[in-house]
């Protein structure tokens, strides 16, 4: 059990059973807390039996099994983000920008209600109100400017998301977070919008319909001041088995009047794009820049597969710097 400043955190306690006694166990624990300066945890330990001990055991310094000391508790402490100004890391990936505090999603403890009230103390459930949820009680819905957003492992089935100014979205692993549409309703469907000094990272974006309506994994809408926005270590799964004419798009960076300009900052890195269209005359693009736009893209690849259609499958740039990418392209004879 975790303590913070004396208190029992809620959900930290464990429960082991030793079935004889000659058995010896190791368990492991692993908590994400949010802590501030001059926090501190205590680390609890009980048992219904007198003889159970946590043992500390001297090193072994005879040949050949000598071992080095064995502590009777190991604490490892890994700090996932901070608030220490501009230049605040976010983890491996390197400096985010102006950074906040961190609110969490916990797709199996946390609770939308309870979260909204005090939304750095709790874990919301749902990034943006799941499906048919209040979006207003959810950790999108709550986020102030300069904030990340954490979220634990899960299939989140959203609405589609729009990222607020200055507050970015950060998932715990690729692999372990995927974000998919709550429906297929709206035509395009966009599951992911980036706004001005947002970042997305670490997670998976997966939509996959047989609807007939197009599909935007992540949009650089107008307006975006695509410099301080940013996709990091993002997969985008983009399918569509519908044969109208409704166009796939992995990324789309449009505008009609204003530039996203980009000059020497990497707006998409180390990231893979999917594309996948059964449609026989709509467009399927990897990336598709359009409009005065600059877009920077490096360190990505990305995989493009369609159907035979009069326009073809590519991917598209009106104006761009790319570094160190790599596509593939199939069409179905």
């Amino acid at each position: 059990m975790v303590k913070k400043n004396g208190t029992n955190v809620d959900r930290t306690n464990s429960r082991v059973e030793v079935k004889s006694n000659e058995d010896f166990i190791f368990p492991f624990v692993s908590f994400i807390l949010s802590l501030n300066a001059n926090d501190y945890l205590q680390f609890a330990f009980s048992s219904e039996d007198v003889h159970a001990q946590l043992v500390a055991l001297p090193p072994n310094t005879t040949p050949p099994n000598n071992t080095p000391a064995t502590p009777s508790v190991i604490v490892n402490i890994k700090q996932i983000a901070s608030d220490i100004g501009t230049t605040g890391p976010t983890g491996p990936t390197g400096p985010q920008g102006p950074h906040g505090r961190t609110v969490y999603v916990d797709q199996v403890y946390g609770n939308d209600t309870t979260a909204s009230a005090n939304p750095y103390a709790y874990s919301f459930q749902t990034i943006y109100g799941g499906t048919g949820g209040n979006t207003g009680n959810s950790a999108i819905g709550k986020a102030s400017a300069n904030d990340c957003i954490y979220v634990l492992p899960g299939t989140y089935t959203e609405p589609p998301i729009t990222i607020p100014t200055n507050v970015s979205l950060r998932g715990i692993n690729l692999g372990a977070v995927t974000i998919s549409p709550a429906n297929y309703t709206a035509n395009p469907t966009n599951v992911v919008t980036m706004g001005t000094g947002t970042r997305l990272e670490d997670v998976t974006i997966t939509a996959s319909t047989s609807a007939n309506v197009g599909i935007n994994g992540v949009v650089f809408p107008n307006g975006t001041a695509a410099t301080s926005a940013k996709l990091r270590t993002v997969v985008i799964n983009a399918t569509s088995g519908n044969t109208g004419s409704n166009a796939v798009n992995g990324i789309l960076c449009s505008d009609a009047s204003s530039n996203n300009t980009v000059t020497s900052v990497n707006a998409v890195q180390r990231s893979t794009i999917n594309v996948s269209s059964a449609n026989a005359t709509g467009s399927a693009y990897g990336i598709l820049n359009s409009g005065t736009s600059y877009f920077s893209v490096r360190d990505s690849t990305i995989f493009l597969h369609a159907a035979k259609r009069r326009n073809g499958c590519v991917l598209y740039w009106r104006r761009q710097y790319q570094h160190g990418l790599y596509f593939r392209q199939n069409i179905d004879d």
